[in-house]
């Protein structure tokens, strides 16, 4: 026996020796003293044998699962066969699409687009149970956008007809994505869209609104400016950030969405944007710069394809996770900065550890195939109609 074990022997006997002694004095009968007795080993738990305390396991706190995410495409009008593969591949991973069918035109009128054929898609996703809200864009043209928005009498027409349109195919909704908006049409814009979402709203649609990327700080692009976060999520069901393109194909290169500006990005939006209803834009693409000139928009898919021929190579960035490409043509360098399933899932961990859990990606269409097996892999996916 050590020495640990006859000091707590000694303590045993002291112990019940007071116990005798509290009885004796205060008139116990023989029964009370037992059942005080094995109430005092009950709750030190001696094992009688070595008149050592016996130790509780501590209960291992019940871990709170992560909430659910949902994933939701953009589908461009162009490349319509490489989006059909995509969508035939992602579609028991997704909610939501938004073709882009609809733009402004020149006298800024909303029309669909001529060369789109919407059927394939339109079956495929109604057949997979996926909630179709076609996005209506201006082709990135600031002049459209301008003539639409500078004239309210447009917009009761506008809205007539897309109304007319969601009820003749069952949408869902609308996507609007009216990008470089000059300032002096940012409240005309919040007017329409006013109008819009009351009469989506009544007949039970929802609207969506893609927005520009916004950190809050004082030096933000002219045109973000005029998404205004706060006042467009009192508006909206929806508010999705295309938290890409921070180096574009007229920039350096570099990756599509560094990793310190989602942060911001998120952190921002925030503190503008109902959390239920902020939606996070990601890249499924990247960009290739020929050395000294402006670079081009490019898949995952021609980024493997032009490694392969020219006898590439590729390494990670540690930062963002994209991966980096190296090939010569015509003793031109070309650099590739791109994304693959890995630096997709490293964007989808960062925005869920700051709370986002809705996620809509640019583009479908020749993303890396492994790219929504492995979301799947980390997280549990809501299905279509939840």
């Amino acid at each position: 026996m050590n020495a640990s074990t006859r000091s707590l022997s000694r303590l045993t006997w002291i112990t019940l020796g007071l116990c005798f002694m509290i009885a004796l004095i205060t008139g116990f009968r023989m029964q009370s003293l037992r059942h005080l007795l094995a109430s005092w080993f009950a709750a030190n738990r001696f094992d009688p044998g070595t008149q050592t305390p016996i130790s509780s396991p501590i209960p291992s706190p019940t871990p709170t699962p992560s909430p659910p995410i949902e994933l939701m495409a953009w589908l461009p009008w162009w490349d319509q066969v490489a989006v059909l593969t995509s969508l035939g591949s992602a579609q028991a991973y997704l909610t939501t699409i938004s073709p882009s069918w609809y733009h402004l035109n020149d006298t800024g009128q909303i029309q669909p687009f001529a060369d789109t054929q919407p059927q394939p898609i339109y079956h495929l996703a109604t057949n997979s149970g996926l909630l179709i809200l076609p996005t209506v864009g201006n082709d990135l043209d600031s002049l459209r956008v301008s003539t639409f928005l500078s004239n309210p009498d447009n917009f009761t027409p506008a809205i007539d007809f897309l109304l007319a349109e969601a009820s003749a195919a069952d949408y869902a909704g609308f996507d609007l994505d009216f990008e470089n908006i000059p300032r002096e049409y940012a409240g005309n814009y919040t007017q329409f869209l006013t109008l819009l979402s009351d009469k989506l709203h009544q007949v039970n649609l929802h609207l969506s609104i893609a927005v520009h990327a916004r950190t809050g700080s004082p030096n933000e692009w002219e045109f973000a400016l005029s998404h205004d976060y706060a006042t467009l999520g009192q508006i909206a069901d929806q508010i999705r950030i295309m938290a890409y393109d921070f180096h574009y194909a007229g920039s350096s290169p570099g990756p599509v969405t560094p990793t310190d500006q989602l942060d911001r990005v998120i952190t921002y939006a925030l503190t503008q944007i109902p959390k239920h209803k902020l939606v996070l834009g990601l890249p499924l693409y990247g960009y290739d710069w020929p050395q000294d000139a402006n670079g081009e928009s490019i898949t995952y898919v021609m980024a493997q394809q032009r490694l392969m021929l020219h006898q590439g190579t590729t390494t990670r960035d540690p930062q963002s996770n994209a991966l980096i490409g190296h090939y010569l043509v015509d003793s031109i360098p070309h650099m590739l900065w791109f994304e693959d399933a890995t630096s997709t899932l490293g964007q989808i961990n960062q925005a869920r550890a700051l709370g986002i859990t809705r996620f809509v990606f640019w583009r479908l269409g020749d993303e890396d195939p492994n790219t929504w097996a492995a979301i799947a892999s980390i997280a549990t996916l809501l299905n279509p109609g939840e």
